[in-house]
């Protein structure tokens, strides 16, 4: 028996203009917009070489409104390039208002196109062959509104667009393929639907809607579940980090679907594709008992040795320590500075003061900390701070207060 293969990427959450600057420099923010433009356009090149029909961006192409004509035109040009493959956009919450001005009077390439939702269901029939026509979209603008459709049909697989509640996905007939694109939060047992500016789906109102695949955006990490014994839904996660919130591998997800020589579905399979210019790492450095700045530079040495210099890494240090060592962040700062594109080192340890110590010590040291202790107004914590800044100061290190 004869078998189609047809394959889609998945992917969502590009944010494409982001501002990034929590973190980066001006210049460093910049070149990681630019980066998101070109692993895009790397993500098409690789479509085209894998024999991938479509590319299906389910929401948060971009973050804002306030996106620069020159990302608009540069993302226009690569769909432009690939005429093979057709862009199939299904606009998210950050995007979903500022569509129409973006691509107002722009050269949109016959291979793009924006999916919503279809409220004239009766429009969809088992037997359609051809894409329902855009004209049952309030027209935003001319250009906007000829490359709207609420699905695009490719064989006997139906990719459909869900902007809405679940009540606006249309009957989709058991014997097609159905591929839904949708951008909000899946949940188990669901909530307030548009809450937050975004659409919320159970998993009980998905159930027996006949879905084979649901190309969800709106999670930033990969994931998959079941719908139901049908159909999966998977989150592609963005394709790549913007901070610390969004460490790891990040990339989109490839769609096999292989349909036998009657249309029927043989067999569904999808694999996340690691597909980032760059990883955020958040790395926690455990120094507890540390006697020595050389101890604390073998502790990073072993998890930093691991990461390639390309990515983007921020490392807490964390423990108990003596109140004499001073783990010196901004020592180790400069000490790995050049071994990443970024780095940031924070000191999370705190002090292992053991009070009865200094209860009869004569020192000013001694005098220091029962003074602090007896402070009925600072807290506890308050107090181990001060105790900690006022030992590294009488012992001649440089203090940095607030």
């Amino acid at each position: 028996m004869d078998m189609t293969h047809t394959r889609f990427i998945h992917c969502a959450d590009l944010h494409l203009d982001s501002c990034m600057e929590s973190h980066l420099s001006p210049l460093q923010a910049q070149r990681r917009r630019q980066e998101l433009l070109q692993t895009f356009s790397h993500m098409a090149a690789y479509a085209a070489s894998h024999q991938v029909r479509g590319i299906l961006i389910s929401g948060d192409l971009f973050d804002t409104e306030q996106v620069s004509l020159s990302t608009i035109s540069e993302l226009l040009h690569c769909i432009h390039e690939h005429p093979q493959i057709d862009f199939l956009y299904l606009p998210g919450n950050h995007d979903s208002g500022c569509i129409s001005r973006l691509f107002i009077s722009m050269d949109l390439p016959d291979n793009f196109w924006f999916l919503r939702s279809c409220q004239a269901a009766a429009l969809f029939h088992s037997d359609d062959s051809e894409d329902i026509p855009s004209s049952v979209f309030m027209a935003e603008d001319n250009s906007v509104s000829e490359h709207t459709v609420p699905g695009k049909t490719y064989g006997s697989i139906r990719i459909t667009g869900l902007t809405g509640d679940i009540s606006e996905l249309p009957v989709l007939p058991p014997s097609q393929i159905n591929v839904v694109m949708l951008h909000g939060q899946i949940d188990t047992y669901g909530t307030d639907h548009g809450s937050d500016n975004f659409f919320h789906y159970s998993l009980k109102e998905m159930s027996g809607h006949n879905i084979d695949y649901a190309a969800a955006g709106h999670i930033h990490q990969y994931h998959s579940g079941r719908i139901d014994s049908r159909g999966v839904y998977c989150y592609s996660g963005c394709l790549e980090g913007r901070g610390f919130d969004e460490c790891g591998e990040k990339g989109f997800v490839l769609l096999d679907i292989v349909s036998d020589e009657h249309g029927g579905l043989s067999r569904l399979d999808f694999q996340f594709i690691p597909f980032a210019s760059r990883y955020f790492y958040d790395m926690g450095i455990d120094i507890t008992g540390a006697d020595s700045y050389r101890f604390i530079e073998q502790k990073a040495d072993a998890v930093l040795s691991s990461i390639a210099s390309i990515h983007l890494v921020r490392v807490k240090l964390n423990g108990k320590i003596s109140p004499d060592l001073n783990p010196h962040p901004d020592w180790l700062q400069q000490r790995y500075s050049e071994d990443f594109y970024f780095l940031r080192i924070e000191d999370h340890t705190r002090p292992v003061i053991h009070y009865e110590d200094y209860r009869y010590d004569s020192s000013l040291k001694g005098e220091f900390i029962r003074l602090v202790l007896s402070a009925p107004d600072l807290s506890e914590e308050d107090k181990e701070k001060i105790i900690l800044e006022g030992i590294h100061a009488l012992s001649g290190e440089e203090v940095l207060l607030g």
